[in-house]
């Protein structure tokens, strides 16, 4: 259960909000928000809730507001902006009488400079896809051309068709800061940047982690100039091209984060990663066969297969194989995998045909053209629970897509062949 919102004073006098999320033994882990969300909506979004919990269990983790958002009193216009989050890093920990505690974030430069500037703070820092400073500023003017809420969607691509998400960043971004103090946050994150930019050397004190994500070409480049300011840093690379916290992968993510924290790295596959999982299959396609005879059936089939594949493709997924009468197929995103099986399931009818389809988010293993895990063999469950015309999806993918274009009925808990825990199950069907 998580502590109720407390406040630590900076030196100065102001305040900043911050909130004990896990009470688990281990060090206190300081996670600095990159956006403009407000602690108190955090556990609202699925995959931030997922990420804290995960981390949650290596440690205390603490959230804070940064200066200027939610309940924290505004930045101090005069002074350095990332001066001002050291001293709230310090200050938290004094408020909590600790001595020394992990950093967790992307706000890169900020963290360095705690790092910095209060060595003996620091026990060590996992830093998420690092960019460099003068990419910082590529996605500084991107956000500052676009609305308060746009950095989550241009920062997390994997999620940018994810209605329900979007929706949350809009209305959590309105609640955590004015327009006027967000564009005050960022024009001193600008100069901030470049302060650190032209004074930083290399920093000897509280090695990170880098952690990177492979197709995250901004986070890849910049591997060379984090391992210049921290030259005994650490990177690990996996699969994905998000660069914020809120990604589909946000569980790995805190997981590998963990593993750090508690000495006890994960094993990572580079070829694992987090998607959508569809399979589809035809029902009584036996009968109907004998029915229809053999040439006619196989000109059925063909159309079928190839409008499989044109709608599958069209919603941004990769057909990995065909499985006799249907096929899997991946997704970057639950909303994709359900749209694309929703018109699998009128061009079906079309043909005279009757089909099901079963979706999962889960993390899965690529081997060449291949997918393999647990993520996989859930997915096929699921579908083997549907009936005809049905589209049911496991839990995890009704919590992301939750508010979108979609609705769900509840089917209740299923104890899913070869899967150690029951799973709930909902049917989809289109708003």
């Amino acid at each position: 259960m998580a502590d109720k919102v407390q406040f630590a004073r900076l030196p100065d006098g102001r305040e900043v909000a911050y909130r004990v999320m896990s009470g688990a033994t281990g060090p206190v882990i300081l996670h600095t928000t990159a956006g403009p969300f407000p602690l108190d909506l955090l556990e609202e979004e699925p995959m931030y809730d997922r990420f804290l919990r995960t981390l949650g269990g290596s440690g205390r983790v603490v959230l804070f507001d940064k200066p200027g958002v939610g309940s924290s009193d505004p930045i101090d216009r005069d002074r350095d902006f990332h001066g001002q989050l050291a001293a709230a890093h310090v200050a938290i920990l004094n408020a909590l009488d600790v001595e020394r505690a992990w950093l967790v974030g992307s706000l890169l430069s900020a963290l360095a400079r705690t790092i910095q500037a209060h060595p003996t703070r620091v026990l060590g820092a996992v830093l998420i896809n690092p960019i460099s400073v003068d990419q910082q500023e590529l996605v500084l003017d991107s956000t500052i051309k676009r609305d308060r809420s746009s950095k989550a969607r241009h920062m997390t691509p994997s999620r940018a068709d994810d209605l329900a998400f979007v929706a949350w960043t809009q209305r959590a971004s309105r609640l955590g800061v004015s327009r006027d103090e967000w564009a005050a946050v960022l024009s001193a994150d600008r100069l901030a940047n470049k302060r650190f930019e032209a004074e930083a050397g290399p920093i000897q004190d509280a090695p990170p982690v880098l952690l990177i994500r492979r197709r995250d070409s901004m986070s890849r480049v910049s591997v060379d100039f984090w391992t210049r300011i921290f030259p005994e840093a650490d990177s690990v690379t996996i699969e994905g091209a998000d660069s914020g916290v809120m990604a589909l992968d946000a569980g790995l993510v805190a997981e590998l984060a963990a593993g750090f924290i508690s000495g006890e790295p994960v094993e990572t596959s580079p070829h694992r990663r987090l998607v959508a999982v569809l399979f589809t299959d035809l029902v009584n396609s036996t009968p109907a066969a004998a029915a229809s005879g053999d040439e006619v059936w196989r000109s059925t089939l063909d159309r079928y297969e190839a409008t499989l594949q044109r709608t599958i493709q069209r919603h941004h997924g990769t057909v990995v194989k065909h499985t006799g009468d249907g096929a899997l197929a991946t997704f970057p995103s639950g909303t994709e995998a359900i749209t694309a099986a929703v018109e699998l399931r009128i061009t079906t009818q079309d043909l005279g045909l009757e089909g099901r389809a079963g979706v999962h988010l889960g993390e899965v293993e690529q081997r060449d053209d291949d997918i393999s895990g647990i993520g996989v063999n859930l997915a096929a469950r699921v579908m083997g629970e549907a009936g005809p015309g049905e589209i049911l999806v496991s839990s995890s993918v009704e919590q992301t897509t939750v508010g979108g274009r979609f609705r769900f009925d509840d089917r209740g808990t299923r104890s899913v062949k070869g899967i150690d825990r029951p799973w709930q199950l909902f049917a989809v069907e289109p708003r």
